[in-house]
């Protein structure tokens, strides 16, 4: 039955190698387990191989740097004192202890750890057991990669975004102010706007009771004039009639006195 895959699959690729040695497989193993240094200095990543002790049998380079000592086959510097992590050595996290007796085939996490020369170190980490031909775990490998420019980028950008979120909000809250004192300036306008309109129409009552107060004063002013008129001619009359009055008192007391001298003559 052909086999699923991409464009490529099924095609063979394979072609004549002119030069090295093809090896058995025994042989071929018998090659590697010898070059086993070379195998991990080769894969760039920290490497150690711990046995079912603590110890360090093998280590390639990286991980003596990224540990900060020479571990390889020091009984006195056991696995945990070159790179450590309270939380997981000495307990049911520890590595070793969950392949051996916990029966898990790999492990892959992220850890901090503490070099032997104090320094913390986020790393990812992956663990696989070493067996023997029975199948027994005989010993595990340890393959660290330092992540520390990962997690900076990581924080550099939660901070970024932490940083936009915060602009974020503080844009929202000036908008819902500004939208407040909109509002507020809304109101006030609207509220000027009625007392204009108030006293636009208190305008129009005064205008309206000056033009009647006009009217009526123009009203007066007219019934004044001619009132004037009559009464410059009552006081015509008046005087003709007190002129008349004076007359007929003079000739009253002339005629008193000539009754006076009627009866003097007559005594």
């Amino acid at each position: 039955m052909a086999m699923e895959g991409g464009a490529t699959a099924g095609t063979d690729f394979s072609q004549r190698i002119e030069a090295g040695e093809q090896l058995p497989g025994d042989e071929l193993e018998t090659v590697l387990t010898d070059n086993l240094r070379a195998v991990m200095e080769s894969t760039g990543a920290a490497m150690r191989i711990l046995d079912l002790e603590f110890n360090v049998v093998v280590e390639n380079d990286a991980m003596t740097e990224l540990g900060g000592v020479d571990a390889e086959e020091s009984e006195a510097i056991k696995c945990y004192d070159q790179f450590c992590n309270p939380e997981v050595c000495g307990t049911g996290n520890c590595t070793l202890k969950q392949i051996v007796d916990g029966g898990t085939d790999e492990i892959r996490a992220e850890v901090e750890k503490e070099s032997y020369d104090g320094r913390v170190i986020p790393t990812e980490l992956v663990v696989k057991p070493i067996r023997n031909e029975a199948g027994d775990v005989v010993a595990i490998s340890e393959t660290f990669h330092d992540i520390s420019d990962r997690k900076r980028a990581t924080g550099s950008i939660k901070r970024a975004v932490d940083e936009l979120k915060a602009s974020s909000e503080d844009v929202a809250q000036n908008s819902q102010d500004i939208s407040d004192q909109a509002t507020a300036q809304l109101e006030a306008v609207t509220e000027v706007s009625e007392e204009v309109a108030s006293l636009s129409a208190t305008v129009e009552e005064i205008a309206a009771t000056a033009d009647e107060v006009q009217s009526i004063s123009t009203r007066a002013r007219a019934e004044a004039e001619e009132g004037a008129t009559e009464a410059e001619e009552t006081i015509e009359i008046m005087s003709e009639i007190e002129a008349a009055a004076d007359e007929v008192t003079s000739d009253i007391r002339e005629l008193n006195e000539s009754i006076q001298q009627i009866d003097e003559w007559s005594t």
